[in-house]
């Protein structure tokens, strides 16, 4: 099983009316906001987030049970464990571990094939790709409440996934280059009017193919049904130029470090670097958008728990810290997060960026994920 990415970004949605309709009723600001989780790093959240304290009536009492939650590090996980992780353990007496990165399949493999399941709530995209392989508990919409949700976002509840989150994959571009910045994925691969180095993912499910065909001149109502060998080739005179992150907290570390001039990242990870001081602007033609979900592993010790934990991360008081501590969109409309212009800026709904984006196509990933991967990967080494 191929590698995946926390692309919790695959899921099938309505395209730009969805994104604002959601993006109005997540703030009503006409803004919609998405969450980062995050283990110990420096981006650890310093800013204090709307509360998240949850009401003891409306959680059941799980004192002597240690869930792991597993998503994909950085700033990302550290501020789901700040809105989410913390604040569940207080209220129900539960002990939550950290632990990922959730988008390595292979370690969900192991743990599966094993019969010894440790990661109790997994924050993914593809979730899709492990529902075909059956490694996924069925959600228990008795304990899940779904309503809780935006109508966009309750209609992309399937059996085994529920969204909790949103991102898109932008790109961003040195300040250098601000008189004249990039403006469409064409300028990525302009070498001689933006040198430098291209920070990229290693993980193919969030858009370097997509991105490598409409670099070259493909149409967005042409990407699909995807030609991978096309895209390869198309990437291949950009090879040499490429800086590859494996995960995304490093994405985040490149702009920082000034080791790439421009990046495909994800938005809240690019919020996230230009707080911490990096010089970077942001490009939103043509990005690609993304729901990430909360998903159960089959065969689990505490699926019960874990379901009342992803009921938890629905709940208004849960949802607003996220894009106060990292900027990606929410999905519950009674969240009300408090918003500074930067964290505005990176939004994934507003829009101005909704207007913008593409919606990558679920329907081929999901028939199509293994021999991307593979080849995709084959190709980096090769």
């Amino acid at each position: 099983m191929p590698n995946h990415t926390s692309m919790n970004e695959g899921q099938q949605w309505s395209r730009r009316t969805f994104l604002r309709q959601a993006t109005g009723a997540a703030t009503g600001l006409s803004l919609m906001s998405l969450a980062g989780c995050g283990d110990n790093d420096s981006n650890s959240a310093t800013q204090q987030p709307s509360s998240s304290a949850a009401s003891a009536s409306t959680l059941p009492n799980l004192s002597g049970i240690t869930l792991t939650f597993a998503s994909s590090g950085g700033a990302y996980q550290a501020a789901e464990e700040t809105a989410w992780c913390k604040p569940f353990a207080a209220a129900t007496g539960a002990t939550i571990r950290q632990d990922g990165p959730a988008y390595e399949d292979a370690k969900i493999k192991v743990q599966i094939d094993s019969g010894n399941v440790t990661w109790d709530i997994v924050d993914q995209t593809t979730w899709w790709a492990l529902a075909h392989e059956d490694w996924l508990e069925p959600i228990n919409t008795s304990i899940v409440d779904t309503s809780q949700l935006a109508p966009e976002f309750r209609s992309q509840v399937t059996k085994f996934a529920v969204p909790n989150l949103v991102y898109s994959m932008i790109q961003m571009y040195d300040n250098k280059f601000a008189a004249d910045p990039p403006k469409s994925w064409v300028d990525f691969f302009d070498l001689e009017k933006y040198p430098g180095k291209r920070g990229f993912p290693t993980y193919a499910a969030i858009a370097p193919l997509e991105v490598a065909l409409l670099g070259t001149g493909t149409a967005p109502d042409k990407l699909y049904p995807m030609d991978i060998d096309e895209a390869l080739s198309k990437l291949q005179p950009l090879k040499e130029h490429i800086v590859f992150y494996d995960d995304f907290a490093k994405s985040s570390q490149q702009l920082e470090s000034k080791q790439v001039a421009l990046s495909l990242i994800p938005s809240g990870r690019g919020y996230d670097a230009v707080k911490n001081g990096a010089q970077f602007g942001a490009q939103w033609n043509q990005s690609f958008t993304y729901t990430i979900c909360s998903l159960a592993l089959k065969g689990g010790k505490n699926i019960d728990a874990a379901m009342e934990f992803i009921n938890f991360t629905l709940t208004p008081e849960a949802q607003a810290p996220i894009p106060e501590l990292i900027a990606y969109g929410i999905v519950n409309p009674k969240a009300k997060p408090d918003l500074d212009e930067l964290q505005t800026s990176f939004l994934p709904t507003t829009k101005e960026h909704a207007d913008q984006a593409i919606i990558a196509d679920p329907e081929w990933w999901s028939k199509n994920y293994v021999a991307a991967f593979e080849k995709y990967t084959a190709w980096q080494v090769g």
